[in-house]
């Protein structure tokens, strides 16, 4: 990853630089934006006071008004860099059939059957998963 210039404006300290280029911010507006959504996880990032001096640098080079924070930045601060997917993929097994294997392997452990027939329920259920025999008709 190449240093953004303006980083080395920040500090003169390379391992510090190097946290800041981490954070993979491209301008000085961005690393403004994502330290000021989550100041507390920047000031355990680099320190309290180193802070507070990247800080107040970033202001002298960002001009008023043109930092706006989204609720998400990108960063390392406990932030994700791209959003997730708007709903999780629909398993590739019917939930139904899945739930009813599963519900005749803890009853056959309840019931103390044989560790045969049970290594067998197993077997079934782990193969449906894993796509073999996953229909997928009855997914509700």
């Amino acid at each position: 990853m190449d240093l953004p210039p303006f980083v080395s404006q920040l500090t003169s300290d390379p391992v510090e630089m190097r946290k800041l280029e981490s954070l993979g911010a491209g301008s000085p507006q961005a690393l403004l934006g994502m330290i000021i959504a989550n100041r507390d996880a920047f000031d355990r990032f680099v320190g309290h006071d180193e802070a507070e001096r990247i800080v107040q640098r970033l202001r002298t080079m960002v001009p008023p008004g043109s930092v706006s924070v989204d609720p998400a930045p990108p960063g390392k601060l406990g932030v994700p860099l791209t959003s997730g997917p708007a709903a999780p993929a629909a398993p590739r097994f019917d939930i139904n059939r899945r739930d009813a294997m599963f519900s005749r392997l803890e009853q056959l452990r309840r019931l103390g059957a044989p560790a045969e027939e049970i290594r067998r329920a197993e077997q079934e259920l782990d193969t449906f998963l894993s796509g073999s025999n996953a229909g997928v008709s009855n997914q509700h």
